[in-house]
C-alpha cells in the first residue's frame, strides 16, 4: 500500500513568524495599501504589513470619489494586519511531498513547536503594541487601539513559515486589541516609519493620557481623573528637569520634593517661552488648577463632585494643550531655589 505522504530528508531553513490580527477602524489612504513598517523590536527584525488592494477579506472600501459617474475608492478600512518577525536561528524542517496530509506541527524538528509559537506570538503582540504606540504618538489620536465595547475581535496565533512564506506550523486562535476609526495619510505614515527606525518610545505622560482616554470610554471616571493628573504632573516635572539637566544636585533635590503647585506657578511657568505665556496662564487658571484640585480631593477626601464626564473631557483637552507648551532656559538658576518644598 502506498503511503499518502512521503517524507523526504530534513533541511535547515531560515524562517519567520507570521501573526495575523483582526482590527477595527484603521483607515488608510489608498496609496498606503500593501505598504509596511520595518523596525527592530527586542533585537528582532519586525515587519508590520498592510493588506494589498487585492486582499479583499482584509479590508473594505470606506470612501469613494465619483469620477465620470463611477465610484473610485480613495480610503479603505483595514480589518486585518500582518506582523512578520524574522527568526534568526535556522530551524530543522522535514520536507514533505504532500503539504495537505501532514500535521503542520510534526514538520518542525529540533525544537518544541508549541514553545516556539508561544514565544513568537508574545513577541508579535509586543511589537504590535509598540507600533501602535508610535502610531498614536504621531497621529495624536490616542484612542487608536482602544478596545470596543463590542465583542472582542480575535486574531490568529503566530505561524512559523519559511522565508518564502511556506507554512511550517501554526497555533490556535487568540485574542488581541482592536483599533478604532482613524485615517492616516502618507506624510504621517512615513513619519511613523522614521520614528520606529529611531527606536522612539511613547513618553510616560502620553501613556497616562492614553489610559485616561480608555478609562473615559469605559466610564471609569475616577481612574480618568487620576490618570490625567498624572499625565500633566509628569509632563510639568520632566519638562523642567530636562531643560535644567545641568543644574546643581541640591537644586534638583529641592525640586523633586516640591509639590505640583511649585511647578505650575514657578518652575514650569517661569520657563514657558514668551509666545506661549498667555496660553499657559489661561490653561493653568481655567483647567490645570481645577484638575489637580479634583484629583487631590478624590484621593485624599473621597470627594467625587468634580468627577464628571464633562470635566474628564475638558481635562483631556487641557492635557493635550499642555503637551504643546514649550520651555526655554531664560530664568536664573537661583529662581529654582525660590520655592521651598512642602
Amino acid at each position: 500500500m502506498n503511503d499518502q505522504v512521503a517524507l523526504e530528508d530534513s533541511s535547515m531553513t531560515i524562517c519567520k513568524s507570521h501573526y495575523s490580527t483582526d482590527i477595527g477602524g484603521l483607515y488608510l489612504a489608498k496609496e498606503l495599501l500593501g505598504t509596511s513598517h520595518y523596525f527592530v523590536h527586542k533585537s528582532y527584525m519586525v515587519e508590520i504589513r498592510m493588506p494589498s488592494s487585492t486582499e479583499e477579506r482584509k479590508l473594505r472600501t470606506a470612501g469613494c470619489h465619483i469620477i465620470d459617474g463611477e465610484e473610485v475608492p480613495f480610503i479603505y478600512q483595514v480589518t486585518i494586519i500582518d506582523i512578520y518577525i524574522k527568526i534568526y536561528q535556522a530551524l530543522e524542517c522535514i520536507n514533505s511531498q504532500d503539504e495537505n496530509n501532514v500535521n503542520p506541527n510534526h514538520k518542525l524538528t529540533g525544537c518544541d513547536p508549541n514553545e516556539l509559537i508561544g514565544e513568537m506570538t508574545k513577541l508579535s503582540i509586543s511589537a504590535f503594541r509598540h507600533w501602535l504606540d508610535i502610531v498614536r504618538l504621531l497621529t495624536k489620536k490616542y484612542r487608536i487601539g482602544l478596545r470596543s465595547r463590542r465583542a472582542t475581535s480575535h486574531g490568529h496565533a503566530s505561524i512559523i513559515a519559511s522565508a518564502s512564506e511556506k507554512r511550517i506550523c501554526s497555533g490556535p486562535v487568540c485574542f488581541t486589541s482592536m483599533i478604532v476609526k482613524h485615517g492616516i495619510e502618507r506624510e504621517i505614515w512615513d513619519e511613523i516609519q522614521s520614528e520606529l527606525e529611531k527606536g522612539t518610545s511613547l513618553p510616560i505622560h502620553y501613556q497616562f493620557l492614553i489610559d485616561a482616554e480608555h478609562a473615559l470610554e469605559d466610564d471609569r471616571l475616577k481612574s480618568c481623573i487620576i490618570d490625567l493628573a498624572m499625565a500633566c504632573e509628569t509632563y510639568l516635572r520632566f519638562s523642567v528637569f530636562d531643560i535644567l539637566r545641568e543644574c546643581p544636585e541640591d537644586i534638583k533635590s529641592n525640586m523633586e520634593l516640591a509639590n505640583i503647585n511649585a511647578f505650575t506657578n514657578s518652575y514650569f511657568k517661569n520657563r514657558v517661552i514668551s509666545s506661549q505665556k498667555t496660553k499657559y496662564n489661561k490653561l493653568k487658571n481655567d483647567h490645570l488648577n481645577s484638575l489637580f484640585d479634583a484629583r487631590n480631593k478624590l484621593v485624599h477626601m473621597g470627594e467625587v463632585e468634580r468627577v464628571t464626564h464633562k470635566n474628564c473631557a475638558r481635562f483631556i483637552k487641557a492635557a493635550n494643550d499642555l503637551f504643546s507648551i514649550s520651555l526655554s532656559l531664560t530664568a536664573m538658576e537661583s529662581e529654582a531655589r525660590a520655592v521651598s518644598p512642602r
